[in-house]
């Protein structure tokens, strides 16, 4: 199961970076806010616990900061 909802997440946000690149903040946080209920189910952890801690212990970026990076690779 963790695989599969890892592999999803993480092969829409790296197949469309190019577009997300160009979102607002707004549509960002709507990503974010995906991302985040993802890693709550795979560290099976309540809303009231902080999301960055969990993200740490997955290995993920946030939304904003993984699209910026994967730009990065491609184009340095």
């Amino acid at each position: 199961m963790e695989m599969v909802i890892h592999a999803f997440i993480s092969s829409i946000l790296d197949y469309y970076n190019s577009l997300f690149i160009c979102l607002n903040k707004s549509l960002l946080n709507t990503l974010q806010t995906g991302q985040n209920a993802a890693a709550r189910l795979l560290a099976n952890s309540r809303k009231c616990c902080r999301i960055t801690q969990i993200l740490f212990s997955l290995h993920w970026l946030p939304v904003h900061f993984r699209i910026h990076f994967k730009i990065h690779l491609r184009t340095d």
